[in-house]
């Protein structure tokens, strides 16, 4: 029963399902942590860019745009990942200096 609470089944209704039937609470719950893990990442992108570009504001800049909305990124996914890519090379030259 805690791991139904936990999926956010509600008391009474947990009452009248059976095991198969908390599957998709379940699933739903792990989309949830997925995400929240994803936009947690994505905070951290954001500050690491914040630090980068007080401490060396030539190799680093903050983004104008938020990451993954703008147009560019959302053309492709070949656009996608090179935007991913130049984030991680800029991040990756501030750690290595």
């Amino acid at each position: 029963m805690p791991n139904a609470l936990l999926y956010g089944v509600p008391y009474e209704l947990f009452w009248h399902l059976n095991p198969a039937k908390l599957q998709p609470f379940k699933e739903a719950y792990q989309k949830k942590l997925e995400i929240d893990n994803q936009n947690a990442w994505l905070q951290g992108q954001y500050i690491r860019m914040a630090v980068g570009s007080v401490l060396d504001g030539k190799k680093c800049k903050y983004p104008d745009a938020p990451i993954g909305f703008d147009d560019e990124t959302n053309a492709s996914p070949e656009a996608g990942f090179l935007a991913w890519i130049e984030v991680f090379n800029s991040n990756f030259d501030i750690e290595n200096k």
